[in-house]
């Protein structure tokens, strides 16, 4: 591949806020000053030492991204990675949203995989030229090797920091050539974790360990129903509390937020409930003191809500309410000459992300400027929210990104780090704002609820001829057309949906809207497969087989074909090779769902039901994901996505009784147990296509295709989750 002069300019200054020269050339020097750095960005930088120093500008959640972006930069500028110094990126306005954005969407490597590698190709041609000019030899001859510049010929050798005074009077080359995939060194490899020891031996710093001098505490005592408020309070007995320093009030706030992703002209309101903020010396302290804090609140407008409210919203709907999302052909009609119906109806609750690490920020309001560190998967969208409430220009706040136990969107909503700006600026000291476990699960920006209505009506072959779809949910986040690669072959289809306002916020949860989708149509279909008196695998593969009908208002009729042409193709890929794995024919209690978030994935689930008791025996996982970056990442990613979505599925519900979250903490919203994990064997589809992501494609066909292995077990049909004791007996 080449990139031009003009291409990497434009890489280079968005993503290094323009080529640091400026500070290196010749002008700038006097004639016994030596070239000790080398910054052809603000993506590397490298010393008179040999010291290779990569800036990291996505966010660490466990996802590894610490180790599979360095290893694509390392590989194109043929850097020792294992002695590259790899540093965080504080926020940065000036690095383009590719590199830095949003840490989410399972997009960190698919997004910056060109625009590393362009970086690091035109560092490396500028070392290589450097040493060429040097040795008097022509550049086609020499390349790159463990932050060495090599002439072929000769052997000779010079180390990247010996270069660095010449390399920076190099010109930017015209063109550049990146690497052939065949002399990758790096990627492609299964290369342990960089930052493993530092974690296992607690050198790794996450925003919990966060010390600033002069440094408060603060816990939040918040309205229990979703924008309630204080009627009154009494905080004498909490500054009483020995270490209290300060109780403050923190008013509701329900604020328009942006999306934030480049193309998506979309704002929602996202809430930072009104409470009580106990500021002390120490963390015991700020929840001693909040312990003791008198509230009577307001409940409002959501002080009726319980569980049954989600039910109650779809009955009372009407025709009328719905919005066709998509249609072609006359459903009517077809299914009036169906010669079987089949339908079902098919729920998910709300689920909590339970991040390991609960949410917490430091902010230090002084005067005019500000500072936060946060565990944030979306720093601009903290900076400019930060600068709304304090009312600090954006250019005044410094963020610096940590990494976080866990994120799964959560972590992109900025209420906990305004809630700390808000009271660090009162008390114009450093704070620390530390939610509780109970916080984290109450406070939840929840997966929202689902049901799904599917209907297909089959012909005397069991052929589809009519699809619908009814879906009911309240989420925040407008949604197109729910994926559904079976139905591009139905000539008569039609999707509708309505949403509802939600009594508590709701919010991205791992994979999104995917999850939800992709958990009522396999278990359909797995349905529909049976009444055909078909193998559920079999059928699946016949109907992404017949030919694909586009309604005739489509433009581009043939691109838009070529389009689903590949993602059914992908989509058989994957379900043939887990259903290859998995021994699929050769046993009765398997279940096979397939998906897409970005990548596509299969699952085969293996189970036994013995007196009610599930035992989920193996999971069976196939994923096209594009070039794989690092095998030993992606299989750490789906192994971890199968097991965040088997707690959905196994005890994933959060219940609503008088506007309030009744669950709490771990013994009432449980987690998955060793012991309770399943063999997960993954594998990889071979493909030469730019990477794709892994950390949430994994998570979506779980749930289905345990559901569909139970009924293939014991004849039973469940559809919702989580799976109780007595759907099983």
């Amino acid at each position: 591949m080449k990139i031009n002069r003009r291409n990497f300019i434009k890489v280079a200054s968005l993503a290094g806020g323009g080529l640091s020269f400026n500070i290196m050339l010749p002008f700038n020097l006097d004639g016994a000053t030596k070239i000790s750095v080398f910054e052809p960005n603000l993506l590397v930088s490298i010393a008179a030492d040999n010291t290779v120093t990569f800036n990291l500008t996505k966010q660490e959640m466990g996802q590894g991204v610490t180790t599979g972006m360095p290893m694509i930069f390392a590989d194109e500028l043929g850097a020792d990675l294992y002695a590259m110094k790899i540093i965080r990126s504080d926020y940065n306005p000036q690095i383009e949203y590719s590199l830095q954005g949003i840490t989410g969407g399972s997009s960190s490597i698919q997004s910056t995989w060109i625009p590393l590698r362009q970086s690091a190709a035109t560092a490396r041609e500028m070392l290589v030229q450097a040493a060429a000019q040097s040795w008097k030899v022509d550049s086609h001859e020499c390349y790159t090797e463990n932050s060495l510049v090599i002439h072929r010929p000769s052997g000779k050798q010079s180390t990247f920091g010996s270069l660095v005074e010449k390399a920076i009077h190099m010109p930017v080359p015209e063109n550049v050539s990146l690497k052939d995939p065949r002399n990758f060194r790096y990627i492609g490899r299964s290369i342990k974790n960089l930052k493993t020891k530092d974690i296992i031996t607690g050198k790794y710093h996450y925003g919990m360990d966060v010390l600033v001098p002069g440094m408060l505490y603060a816990s939040i005592e918040r309205s229990p129903v979703h924008l309630g408020k204080i009627k009154n309070y009494s905080d004498v007995a909490a500054r009483q509390v020995d270490g209290v320093v300060n109780v403050i009030k923190i008013d509701r706030m329900v604020r328009p937020i942006s999306v934030g992703v480049p193309g998506w002209d979309l704002f929602y309101d996202y809430t930072v409930e009104e409470g009580l903020a106990v500021v002390a010396t120490s963390t015991w302290a700020a929840l001693q003191g909040r312990k003791a804090l008198k509230i009577t609140w307001d409940d409002g407008e959501n002080a009726s809500a319980d569980t049954s409210l989600f039910k109650a919203r779809i009955e009372a709907s009407k025709e009328s309410d719905h919005h066709v999302n998509d249609h072609k052909g006359n459903a009517p009609d077809a299914f009036a000459q169906a010669k079987k119906i089949v339908e079902g109806t098919y729920e998910i609750p709300y689920l909590a992300h339970c991040v390991m690490e609960p949410h917490n920020t430091t902010v230090s309001v002084l005067g005019n400027s500000c500072e936060l560190w946060s565990g944030t998967q979306f720093a601009k969208r903290f900076v400019e929210e930060v600068a709304s409430v304090t009312q600090i220009s954006p250019e005044n706040i410094k963020c610096h990104v940590l990494p976080a136990g866990g994120g799964f969107g959560r972590n992109w909503e900025p209420d906990f780090a305004v809630e700390a700006a808000l009271i660090s600026k009162a008390v114009q000291q450093p704070v620390k704002n530390i939610w509780s476990r109970e916080d984290v699960i109450r406070h939840d920006f929840f997966h929202p609820p689902q049901q799904d209505q599917h209907r297909v009506a089959l012909d005397e072959q069991n052929n589809i001829i009519a699809w619908t779809t009814d879906q009911y949910c309240c989420f925040k986040f407008p949604k197109d057309t729910p994926w559904n690669p079976y139905a591009y072959s139905v000539k008569n289809y039609r999707a509708r949906k309505i949403d509802f306002s939600s009594p508590v916020e709701t919010g991205p949860w791992r994979s999104v809207t995917e999850h939800k989708d992709v958990f009522t149509q396999e278990i359909f279909i797995d349905e529909v497969a049976h009444a055909a008196k078909a193998d559920p695998l079999q059928y699946r593969l016949e109907l992404l087989s017949k030919s694909i009908q586009v309604r005739p208002d489509v433009p581009d009729h043939e691109k838009e074909i070529m389009k689903l042409e590949a993602d059914r193709r992908m989509t058989k890929q994957v379900l043939e090779l887990a259903a290859e794995k998995s021994g699929w024919g050769s046993k009765k209690n398997l279940g096979i769902a397939v998906g897409r978030f970005n990548s596509h994935c299969a699952q085969v689930a293996e189970v036994e039901v013995i007196g009610g008791n599930l035992l989920i025996k193996k999971i069976t996982v196939a994923i096209h994901c594009g070039t794989v970056v690092n095998p030993l990442l992606v299989e750490n990613q789906l192994q971890g996505a199968v097991i965040f979505a088997l707690q959905a599925l196994r005890y994933g519900t959060i219940t609503l009784k008088g506007g309030r979250v009744q669950q709490s903490n771990f013994h009432d919203y449980k987690m998955v147990r060793m012991d309770e994990v399943p063999q997960i064997s993954v594998h990889v589809v071979p493909s030469d296509d730019p990477p794709k992501g892994v950390g949430e494609p994994g998570v979506p066909p779980l749930a289905p295709a345990v559901i569909n292995a139970i009924y293939a077990a014991t004849g039973k049909r469940i559809r919702k989750m989580p799976i109780l004791k007595e759907d099983l007996i």
